[in-house]
């Protein structure tokens, strides 16, 4: 049998069928009964309950250990409460499968096999290669071998280090850094860990980033709030990816509800189901509101360690290298600095970052703990990035929560606390986020609002940041050119203020497959249209240093729904 992960093709739209054919069964027989015969053994599911999971059918599936597309959050909400033992179908810990005597088991990871690979964007020439294993931590560092022809490859060492949220859940996190690699050229890579037992990957491709001034159209996705639930856009985003519509992906938060449930299985089965994208198109991770409390007793610890690619892309503080001499740290470590250019400011830590990719930068920063710290950062960080608009122009920040938002606005006397708990997650009554306070010292959302607006909108017309964009709020809203509350400009030409875009429809659980949407101008003048809490995603497309379009994509079908064409002449500081 394949040691590899297998991906069914799959027509466009929503998430897919997947399958985890290494992994061992958790049957007391020890075997899965085939997809096509379960209904023969099942108590609760008939045949034809079985084959409707599959978005594939279950002809594809034979008895492999597998994560069913359809049934893929059929039961979830997203507020933590989930027991992934009752609805072992929404595959919400992983692969699992039907046992000879009708139980529904989930099946466990092979040990030293290379998973959860994922590449990170850490510069304009610099990619990070990803990878879990489950074995005791090498003596030797993880490995990769790399080339423009997948016959001719060139070994990368890289490093590795333990994460163990439990004492029987032990990670080898591994990480091999790509750089120096030449725009938009297509390179051949496969990766293993140290392990003298662990067998290398199969051979991917991937194509390399960019800077701006070297000409071609930059082509980025942009969401926020997504699990492995059926109407999420991991199979669209592949089809875009392979079809070039997309070169990178930024996800503003929310990964998986939650990673660190379920003793971390649930990031796992995310990071699994999410390979197929994330192996061929790099993406740059923000974190969100479910990494920072998401029930573990690590709390956001494990998205720290996924997410850790992007840092040591930069500079290789608190990573511990698999070598076991002071000469192999000293050179496993020093090799990991990147180029550091287009003015890009390490931040140290992986909550917060930024990365340049063709004529865009990006800048991820974590909203809700905004110190002192952070925010000198990101000016640095901006002061930077103002200072080189001549390669790359077009300046994005983005993080998981919102500035502006017309519910917000409609709901400043709201509880900050309900607003930010994970009750007011529940996608059956979003009302729970909008809790008034009740008691005297109750902060309110206006009062939040008005310390991180103070806090981060002059940076952005400091440096005439194009774009603030966001999850959280589970639907779609693009403003007008707007600041301090106030519309500047109802149009996108020439614009005077920066525009603000919430896409927190990434594939939330429970989220509806079917997008609309209204005016909400009639709400506040600086809004232009808001969209349902959908299944969705955003694809920016800049063509020239003067053109930015923004297309909000329906994840069931492909099709645009809504667009946004920025023409900005004269890149700078907005007054």
């Amino acid at each position: 049998m394949s040691l590899l992960p297998l991906f069914a093709g799959v027509v466009l739209g929503d998430v897919y069928d997947f399958y985890l054919p290494h992994y061992t069964p958790g049957c007391k027989s020890g075997k899965c009964v085939p997809w096509a015969q379960a209904g023969a053994v099942s108590s609760k599911y008939s045949q034809e309950q079985i084959d409707a999971m599959f978005i594939n059918g279950t002809g594809a599936a034979g008895s492999l250990c597998a994560m069913p597309g359809v049934t893929a959050g059929a039961h979830e909400c997203d507020c933590g409460e989930k027991d992934a033992t009752t609805y072992i179908s929404d595959s919400y810990a992983g692969a699992w499968c039907f046992c000879s005597d009708g139980s529904q088991e989930y099946c466990t990871p092979a040990q030293s096999t290379v998973e959860q690979l994922n590449l990170q964007l850490a510069s304009s020439d610099t990619v990070v290669a990803a990878f879990v294993t489950y074995e005791s931590l090498p003596s030797s560092p993880p490995e990769a071998m790399i080339g423009t022809s997948p016959s001719k490859l060139s070994a990368v060492s890289g490093v590795a280090h333990e994460y163990s949220p439990s004492s029987d859940r032990k990670y080898i996190m591994n990480y091999v850094t790509f750089r120096g690699l030449s725009p938009r050229k297509t390179y051949y890579y496969k990766v293993k860990s140290g392990s003298t037992s662990c067998a290398w990957s199969p051979v991917y491709s991937f194509r390399a980033p960019y800077l701006g001034g070297e000409g071609g159209v930059t082509r980025i996705a942009s969401y926020g709030d997504m699990g492995h639930s059926w109407h999420n856009n991991m199979a669209n985003m592949k089809a875009d990816c392979e079809a070039g519509r997309i070169d990178a992906i930024m996800h503003m938060g929310d990964h998986a509800y939650n990673i660190g449930m379920t003793d971390d299985k649930r990031g796992d089965a995310y990071m699994n189901v999410f390979q197929p994208v994330l192996q061929s198109c790099p993406w740059f991770p923000i974190i969100g509101n479910h990494e920072s409390s998401d029930g573990s007793p690590h709390g956001y610890e494990h998205y720290e360690q996924i997410a850790l690619g992007e840092k040591i892309g930069q500079e290789a503080m608190n990573v511990r290298s698999s070598a076991t001499t002071a000469l192999g740290q000293h050179l496993s470590l020093g090799s990991l600095y990147a180029a550091g250019t287009n003015g890009f400011v390490p931040s140290n830590t992986s909550r917060y970052a930024s990365t340049n990719i063709g004529m865009i930068h990006l800048a991820g920063i974590d909203l809700m703990n905004f110190d002192a710290t952070q925010q000198a950062w990101l000016e640095a960080d901006l002061k930077a990035a103002a200072a080189n608009r001549e390669q790359v122009p077009w300046i994005i920040v983005a993080a998981h929560y919102q500035i502006y938002h017309v519910a917000v606005a409609e709901n400043l006397d709201a509880s900050a606390e309900a607003f930010f708990s994970e009750s007011a997650e529940a996608m059956k009554n979003e009302s729970l986020r909008w809790q008034k306070c009740t008691t005297p010292n109750c902060k309110t959302l206006g009062d939040w609002l008005v310390g991180v607006s103070s806090s981060v909108e002059p940076l952005l017309l400091k440096y005439g940041v194009d774009i603030y964009n966001a999850g959280h709020i589970h639907d779609y809203e693009a403003s007008w050119p707007m600041k301090s509350n106030k519309v500047c400009q109802k149009s996108y030409t020439n614009p005077k203020c920066p525009v603000y875009i919430v896409e927190g429809n990434g594939g939330v659980p429970g989220c509806s497959g079917d997008c609309t949407l209204a005016d909400c101008s009639s709400k506040a003048d600086w809004c232009r249209v808001h969209g349902n809490g959908c299944g969705a995603y955003g694809r920016y497309t800049v063509t020239d240093s003067k053109t930015l379009l923004y297309e909000h994509v329906v994840n069931s079908n492909g099709k645009v729904l809504d667009s946004i064409t920025i023409i900005q002449p004269s890149h700078g500081p907005f007054e």
